[in-house]
């Protein structure tokens, strides 16, 4: 077995992350959350209306991953297992076998898309959170590493909540407002069906998870992350112990994919893609994170106590 050169392919993620950004303007923030939750074990979340690039961004970033299998379907409520699972097969049946035929389907893929997610029935998205969460499928293990979900709107009620949570790492995505920019993507549309010349396999790609794993997490950073909690709560902001603990590993891919071997301060800002659950508190978390970014634990605290007395 050849053994990998880490810093080949941290190069190639930064390449994939500059050509991405280059291709699709004014979608910076939206590439950077899909390449963090493919760095870190995650996924991701694109809400955005209609035509803003949300599937056309995932294909092109896996464009870059050679030999990774790819699912790609509309959930809609009439959506059944057999379309997102594979149909059952019918010559296990006559046998008194059940079987389903899961080629080609999540179940045996490595990367997965779901366009509004959140539109199944709950016998789908039962199933899905099982094979996103545990990676299983009817209790069998997997390939499965990574989904990238859109959705024109956030879901409503308690009971696509969990579904919601699956989802580590958030964005939005809107329509081009750079003039510029816009005069651009009419001119010359990103294309990436050839993909780039050189490729991350899937063992690259797992060495550089295991290496966003070894990144040092400095005591200054933990604190630095309970100053956003507390500033984030005393604005009725929360988030669950296992959320802040996923979130960590993505401060380790912040630092990973800058050529760091620790997590500094600066890398908090990059959980404003994960702490925000509507988009009302979405700017409500950049502006905490703003100013924790600006000094160490004397800062920390002096937001803590500004955001106390505001209640």
């Amino acid at each position: 077995m050849v053994k990998l050169d880490i810093e080949t392919v941290r190069g190639k993620f930064q390449a994939m992350q500059d050509g991405l950004s280059a291709a699709f303007a004014e979608r910076g923030t939206a590439i950077e959350a899909a390449l963090l939750a493919l760095l870190s074990g995650q996924h991701a979340l694109l809400v955005g209306p209609p035509g803003t690039a949300k599937s056309a961004l995932f294909f092109a970033l896996l464009s870059h991953l050679g030999g990774a299998r790819r699912f790609q379907t509309l959930i809609t409520k009439f959506a059944t297992e057999d379309e997102v699972f594979g149909p059952v097969k019918l010559s296990a049946l006559k046998v008194d076998r059940w079987e389903r035929a899961l080629e080609g389907r999540l179940a045996a893929v490595e990367c997965a898309f779901l366009d509004e997610v959140f539109k199944g029935s709950d016998s789908v998205l039962n199933t899905l959170l099982s094979a996103m969460n545990e990676r299983l499928y009817k209790g069998a293990p997997i390939p499965l590493r990574y989904v990238v979900a859109a959705s024109n709107e956030l879901p409503e009620g308690e009971t696509l909540a969990a579904m919601y949570d699956r989802f580590l790492l958030r964005e939005e995505v809107r329509y081009i407002e750079g003039e510029d920019a816009w005069c651009a993507l009419i001119s010359a549309p990103p294309s990436y069906e050839a993909g780039p010349a050189e490729q991350i396999d899937l063992d690259e790609w797992a060495a550089a998870v295991r290496a966003v794993r070894a990144v040092e997490l400095p005591a200054v950073v933990v604190r630095g992350m309970l100053a956003v909690k507390t500033a984030l709560k005393a604005q009725g902001i929360l988030a669950s112990d296992r959320r802040w603990v996923s979130l960590a590993t993505v401060l380790r891919a912040s630092a990973w994919l800058d050529g760091r071997e620790a997590v500094e301060l600066d890398d908090l800002r990059v959980l404003r893609y994960g702490l925000w659950n509507r988009p009302e508190e979405r700017e409500q978390v950049i502006a905490v994170l703003r100013q924790v970014e600006q000094g160490p634990a004397a800062k920390a605290t002096e937001i803590i106590d500004g955001a106390l007395a505001a209640f």
